[in-house]
């Protein structure tokens, strides 16, 4: 992440500024002479304030110093080292999980916080930049002016009209208008909460399906009784169902290991039993997005109860055979 030379540390901008203000006419040589800098640098960070930040200031011959003619606007907040470095952790996650829609412009801000930095602080966070990455599933990108115009319609609390491709009937297009109450990255996809005008009820929204999106000149109140994480509460991840269901699995081998070191969605209580299985007892909403999550662990994952699920594996399983078979078949017939 390249860092920015140019512009002089917020030490020396606010120490010149606040002789501006005091009308002590500073220039180059002192402000070389309270920093230990060289003249040559003191006067760029004096030509920068003046070139790049727009300082309105002028050389004053008879006082050997410059004067302020007018606003000296700069960004008083100082951050410290730890704080740019949470900041930079924080960006690979950013980028990795569903975040590149901002990704240029978050990178953008970063390289503006770290243009009053000393030159060593510069050497060590470039160094730590080396270090730090991150890497995750690959997930649906999301058009950039979609999600700018939901977060407008967020914030200024208007409705949206967006062409919205669905799951099921073959990807079928619907013109709709929605009243965005929430958006929200789920294992770095984004979903949109809202009102659907068009079902007259509050659905949820694949952004990555959404095709085009535009705000209306209507606006909305969203219910007070509206609260993000109560309508998440009962999700594995984001589907959410009517009523929760008792859901009793048991794992083994690798799958028991990995399962025991993280927490799981909807978890009600985890016993180890005497043959080593771990088992789990969770209490989702919906059974929809859990089957693709019990089938990603094979054989190793077993399905106690209830009786749906255990249907819908046993469903996605046999196909899975059947359809291999099939390949196999094929494949040896061309032999």
């Amino acid at each position: 992440m390249p860092m920015n030379h140019t512009r002089p540390p917020t030490r020396r901008m606010l120490a010149f500024r606040a002789a501006l203000i005091r009308r002590e006419y500073p220039n180059a040589r002192t402000l070389a002479e309270q920093f230990e800098v060289s003249t040559r640098t003191a006067q760029r960070d004096i030509e920068y304030l003046r070139d790049q930040l727009g300082w309105e200031i002028e050389y004053d011959p008879d006082r050997r110093g410059y004067r302020a003619r007018g606003p000296l606007p700069m960004v008083d907040a100082v951050l410290t080292e730890g704080d740019l470095v949470a900041v930079m952790v924080a960006l690979p996650l950013v980028a990795s999980y569903g975040g590149t829609a901002y990704g240029r412009r978050l990178k953008a801000v970063f390289e503006r916080l770290c243009v009053g930095l000393t030159d060593e602080v510069e050497v060590r966070l470039a160094a730590l930049d080396q270090a730090l990455s991150a890497r995750g599933t690959a997930v649906p990108i999301v058009d950039p002016e979609v999600l700018e115009a939901i977060q407008d319609g967020l914030r200024e609390s208007r409705t949206i009209r967006m062409s919205y491709r669905t799951r099921s009937r073959g990807g079928e297009r619907t013109e709709r208008e929605v009243d965005p109450y929430h958006l929200c990255c789920v294992d770095g996809q984004w979903y949109l909460v809202g009102f659907c005008h068009l079902r007259n009820e509050v659905r949820l929204f694949a952004a990555w399906r959404i095709e085009r999106a535009a705000l209306t000149g209507k606006t909305f109140q969203k219910p007070a009784g509206f609260d993000a994480s109560r309508y998440f509460a009962n999700s594995f991840r984001v589907f959410c169902g009517q009523g929760r269901q008792r859901v009793v699995l048991r794992l083994s081998g690798l799958s028991a290991s990995l399962i025991q070191e993280r927490p799981v969605p909807t978890e009600e209580r985890r016993r180890v039993l005497k043959d080593g299985r771990l088992e789990l007892v969770l209490r989702p909403s919906s059974l929809e997005e859990l089957q693709w999550w019990v089938l990603g662990f094979g054989g190793e994952c077993q399905v106690v109860g209830p009786k749906k699920l255990r249907e819908m594996i046993r469903r996605h399983a046999e196909g899975m055979l059947k359809y291999q078979d099939r390949t196999f078949a094929k494949t040896r017939s061309r032999q």
